[in-house]
């Protein structure tokens, strides 16, 4: 048994974030650890001596199994061990290229667009690094265990182009996004949004990155707000998006020409 209530506080929290939150496993095995050998070494004591010998043989042969196959096994998809992933750590790759828009993030801080920012949730940590709080706030990230349900609600009815009578929160996408003042979007191009804001006319597409060996409808737009006096920082986006992918189309073009081929053809004209 334990020997005090606060080892039983300190399981239960952690079996309860273990379960809800998977990334947390290695703060449950950290913080558990001692706990659990405390109770192995107490069970065993309470053995005969011939099987207190044969436990203490087996005990640091399990761990050893359960330690051997969480590090060559056990992977994330793609097939990603922990082996694997430090041997890519050690010959200097620390993430694949392709899984995070460091391109996009580039040309947001390179164009300086104006306050307010709407992000989602995917990549909300990456963008943090990137970009908060020095340059842009993030509309919201997925730490939802601290901040409740009012935002989550919030950015899911503005990605998925909710309207007023299809939204639980009785405001529609362009009613928060009027709300909260945001000027520029980041949004991932397989959001609904982007055609929502394509046919609204009040908002321009300056950007799309699409990542390497993906599909075109894969990766994030960027969107600024329609006003006479965002016509510069539009100029300033297009020029940057024509310095960084010089033999791609423009955004309007590229969109044409993908809601021509696709779903029929899938390609890049790039």
């Amino acid at each position: 048994r334990l020997p005090t209530g606060v080892d039983y506080v300190l399981l239960g929290f952690f079996v309860y974030q273990a379960v809800m939150h998977v990334r947390l496993l290695p703060l449950y095995a950290v913080a558990c650890a001692p706990t659990f050998a405390w109770l192995g070494a107490a069970w065993l004591r309470s053995l005969p001596s011939r099987w207190w010998r044969v436990g203490s043989a087996a005990l640091p042969i399990v761990g050893a199994g359960l330690f051997a196959m969480y590090v060559f096994v056990v992977a994330e998809p793609p097939p990603q061990t922990f082996l694997r992933r430090n041997c890519d750590l050690l010959r200097g790759k620390d993430r694949e290229e392709a899984d995070y828009p460091t391109p996009v993030m580039k040309f947001v801080l390179r164009v300086g667009f104006p306050d307010r920012m709407f992000s989602e949730i995917n990549y909300c940590g990456y963008m943090i690094w990137w970009l908060s709080p020095e340059r842009h706030k993030l509309f919201t990230d997925n730490r939802f265990d601290l901040f409740g349900s009012r935002f989550y609600l919030e950015e899911a009815t503005v990605v998925h182009g909710a309207e007023r009578d299809e939204a639980r929160l009785g405001r529609g996408w362009h009613e928060i996004l009027d709300q909260w003042g945001v000027n520029f979007i980041v949004l991932s191009r397989r959001a609904p949004l982007n055609a929502k804001l394509r046919a609204s006319g009040q908002w321009d597409q300056v950007y799309y990155w699409i990542p390497p060996e993906r599909s075109p409808r894969e990766g994030f737009n960027v969107w600024l707000r329609r006003k006479p006096e965002f016509a510069e920082v539009k100029a300033r986006a297009l020029r940057a998006f024509r310095e960084d992918q010089p033999t791609a189309l423009p955004p309007d073009e590229f969109e044409a020409w993908l809601a021509k081929h696709l779903p029929s053809q899938e390609g890049n004209p790039r």
